[in-house]
């Protein structure tokens, strides 16, 4: 698997895990960020970066001629990708319900009563999405941060 001898092939035990890592979440993970990016209307720079940091963990994973050192690697560059979503949809989601904050300041709302019920149910699930995405649930995570971009 070194770097220096292109013959070496992937173990299929790697090779599996490779597949896995660059799988269905780095999928999600590219809609998410790329979801962040458009709805935001800037570059996504915590994704990108995340992104990075992944990719020189499957670099070294396949440059090692320690498969146990490779397989640390690929779960590393899963949790990077894992970062670059949950990362780039809460950014997104504070910066957008920040930015509304500062607008509703300066204007005079009839309604507060109902925009201060909205707001709590915009921290909730930012709260919520907080709570779930250093675990597995970084799923969950994205959906609560959908869920307070709706309102």
């Amino acid at each position: 698997m070194s770097g220096d001898n292109s013959d070496e092939a992937l173990s299929p035990k790697l090779y599996k895990k490779l597949k896995e890592t660059l799988g269905d979440n780095y999928q999600y993970a590219t809609q998410v960020v790329t979801y962040a990016e458009v709805q935001g209307s800037e570059f996504e720079y915590t994704g990108m970066a995340e992104f990075r940091d992944a990719l020189t963990h499957v670099k070294r994973a396949i440059d090692t001629d320690d498969e146990s050192k490779a397989f640390n690697e690929l779960n590393s560059a899963s949790e990077h990708i894992r970062r670059a979503a949950v990362e780039s949809m809460q950014e997104y989601v504070e910066g957008k319900y920040a930015s509304i904050k500062r607008s509703r300041s300066y204007l005079n709302v009839r309604n507060r009563e109902h925009i201060s019920k909205l707001e709590r149910k915009i921290k909730e699930n930012i709260f919520h999405g907080r709570n779930a995405k250093p675990y597995k649930h970084w799923r969950e995570a994205i959906g609560y941060f959908k869920e307070a971009e709706k309102y």
